[in-house]
């Protein structure tokens, strides 16, 4: 395969729709749309050429979020942490009038 335009949709058998975000003879650079950016050996890529126009590029807003107030992170500062909590062990007479 020879290098590809670029702007060209285009369909892979495992990563699906792609744009052609660069090529040349040696490599080639495919943006796909739910596996991100791959790359290519030109010469070894097997691909399908699309007539479907490629869908607008989604980009994601950037959301600023809201810090933890200090007066929270106050009230954490001293206690120490409780991940892991051990039971105390069960009677065994307990635990064998429930199965009953």
């Amino acid at each position: 395969m020879t290098a590809l335009p670029k702007g060209q949709y285009i369909k892979h058998y495992r990563y699906g729709f792609g744009v052609i975000t660069e090529s040349d003879d040696e490599g080639t650079s495919i943006e796909f749309e739910l596996r991100g950016t791959k790359k290519f050996v030109t010469k070894l890529m097997v691909v399908e050429l699309s007539d479907l126009t490629p869908p607008e590029r989604f980009r994601a807003k950037w959301v600023k979020t809201a810090s933890a107030s200090p007066a929270s992170r106050k009230g954490l500062a001293g206690r120490p942490r409780e991940r892991f909590v051990r039971r105390p062990p069960q009677d065994q007479a307990k635990v064998k009038t429930k199965q009953q």
